[in-house]
């Protein structure tokens, strides 16, 4: 009787581990721009050498910036020889050049709001057909944050894009949400199965060999 009790108490207690609920590690993704155009997905299996030297850039590239502006915004944006739409607003990335755009390349040009900014993907850009929109970057002074600007060569364009990036971001989300299968409880339940039958095997046993 002793030893069922026994036995009773360790299934109570791998029924208990059933309830234990393990957090799974969450990895931040790291955006420099504005999704969903540009996405930097972190692989989370790194070794330690690779965690330590990501550390250590990332401390060297805050200790950098220390003093210096995150400001990453533009003061002007345009199109020479074409007017965008909508006016130019600081906060309003997407724009559409009016009219129809008949040379092989365009001329942008761009004032950054902070003069110690740095600005990607202006003057003379040949047009390529197989190109939707053209991005212009800019990236503040402390090199810890940037914002992107789009110009597009039409409307038609420009929604294509905006709906395939949104079908992009929705499918993303998707995959955030699910979940692996978890195959604790199964494993638990076989366990505690196959010890329920070894303590019936051995009280039988005990008891055939008591009448003997």
């Amino acid at each position: 009787m002793k030893n069922v009790i026994k036995i009773i108490g360790v299934i109570a207690i791998l029924l208990s581990f059933q309830n234990v609920v393990v957090a799974e590690p969450e990895f931040e993704e790291e955006n420099i721009g504005n999704p969903p155009y540009e996405e930097r997905i972190q692989d989370p299996i790194l070794s330690d050498i690779q965690a330590e030297k990501e550390v250590k850039e990332q401390e060297e590239k805050v200790k950098n910036a220390e003093g210096k502006s995150r400001n990453c915004y533009l003061k002007s944006l345009e199109v020479e020889g074409y007017e965008i739409e909508p006016k130019f607003d600081k906060d309003i990335i997407d724009y559409v050049i009016k009219g129809n755009v008949k040379e092989n390349e365009i001329t942008i040009n761009a004032v950054a709001d902070d003069e110690n900014a740095t600005i990607e993907g202006t003057g003379k850009i040949e047009l390529n057909p197989e190109k939707d929109y053209y991005e212009i970057k800019v990236i503040a002074e402390s090199e810890m944050i940037a914002k992107s600007y789009y110009i597009y060569l039409s409307e038609d364009k420009k929604e294509e894009v905006l709906n395939e990036a949104e079908n992009i971001g929705a499918a993303a989300d998707i995959k955030k949400e699910e979940k692996p299968k978890n195959y604790t409880n199964v494993i638990i339940i076989s366990v505690i199965v196959a010890i329920a039958i070894i303590a019936i095997l051995l009280i039988i046993v005990k008891k055939k060999k008591e009448k003997n």
